[in-house]
């Protein structure tokens, strides 16, 4: 009798602990969803973090995880990160996080960053191929020319990088765009190809001719 007692004794505790467990486990996807919905990528990541360190058991949280930590490396301008993350969910869920248009933001980036500029205009083209309306999309192309003409000296990638920038402004509805715009014109009229992040630091209050 006190062996079935100690046994019943061990499932309670059992399952106390398993409950509790899952009740923890449960707050953290809680947590998680709340930073989403207020757009915070690292606390989202932090909480999935959580959440499998308890359970270890959602596969796909952890692709989540890597989509979204794909995300704020773009955000960070950490292209290549970017993109080893995004392509790894693209092959481990292929179509599930609609990863296309942010996997051809980090081959651009990525392709920048290495100095492939062929590359850079390459996949900068293939976004405008699907975003005809974005001016930053056709910045992105006025960009890879202009360093095109600074590797090169070809007049006729400067000239082509004006155009892009004239039709870029042309369907810009406000005064963001303006920023982009500087640092492609800074690009051509300095001979220097410099990051974004450099660009900033140099010139805070932006420039002008």
């Amino acid at each position: 009798m006190k062996a079935f007692f100690a046994g019943v004794l061990i499932l309670v505790a059992v399952s106390i602990a398993w409950n509790w467990k899952f009740f923890r486990a449960k707050a953290h996807l809680t947590t998680m969803n709340e930073r989403i919905e207020e757009g915070d990528l690292s606390g989202a990541i932090a909480a999935v973090d959580d959440f499998h360190a308890i359970m270890r058991v959602e596969p796909d949280l952890l692709v989540a995880r890597n989509f979204w930590m794909g995300i704020r490396a773009l955000a960070n301008d950490s292209a290549e990160r970017a993109l080893e993350l995004l392509e790894d969910v693209e092959a481990t869920r292929p179509g599930s996080f609609n990863t296309s248009d942010y996997l051809i933001s980090a081959r651009i980036g990525a392709a920048f960053d290495k100095g492939d500029y062929d590359g850079f205009l390459r996949h900068s083209r293939e976004s405008l191929s699907k975003r005809r309306d974005d001016p930053i999309a056709f910045g992105s192309v006025a960009s890879a020319f202009a360093c095109l003409f600074v590797t090169s000296g070809d007049e006729a990638y400067r000239d082509s990088t004006l155009e892009m920038l004239r039709k870029a402004k042309a369907i810009s509805t406000d005064t963001s765009f303006n920023e982009y715009e500087q640092r492609i014109l800074y690009r051509m009229h300095s001979k220097e190809i410099i990051t974004r992040a450099a660009f900033y630091e140099r010139f805070p209050n932006g420039w002008t001719p």
